[in-house]
């Protein structure tokens, strides 16, 4: 009984532990999309203060190609930060995945040894029940 007691605590405190990690997880998730779209903030900024001094240059001598390079240019830039952060996502959640992988792993060991004392237990209980069973039933 003591033991059922002692898993159940146990694997309350790796419920919590577990759903902490996913909170943490969740957070640092958070923050990097966020300094992610800082960065991509502070680029379009630092190219619309390139851009302004250079907007004259680039007005007089610009044609449609120009225009569509740039226009490509920012598309190429745009999908680029969105794999950088679709990457850190995906580095993320390998992380969480080894960590769940880990956290089920030594969640299985601790359980077969639970269950190996557990049959420990009831075999050094059982045999002394067992043999005074049959010392009483022999015969004569």
């Amino acid at each position: 009984m003591r033991l059922m007691e002692l898993a159940t605590v146990l694997n309350k405190r790796v419920e919590h532990e577990r759903k902490e990690l996913d909170r943490a997880m969740e957070e640092l998730r958070k923050e990097r999309q966020r300094g992610a779209k800082l960065e991509m903030k502070l680029a379009k900024l630092e190219m619309e203060k390139v851009g302004g001094s250079r907007a004259t240059y680039y007005r007089s001598n610009s044609t449609p190609n120009s225009a569509k390079s740039t226009a490509n240019s920012m598309e190429h830039e745009a999908l680029k930060d969105k794999c950088e952060l679709l990457h850190e996502k995906c580095l993320a959640l390998e992380a969480r995945l080894e960590t769940t992988r880990r956290e089920k792993e030594e969640e299985a060991r601790m359980y077969r040894n639970i269950l190996e004392e557990t049959r420990q237990a009831v075999k050094d209980h059982v045999r002394p029940v067992k043999s005074s069973c049959w010392s009483s039933t022999s015969l004569p």
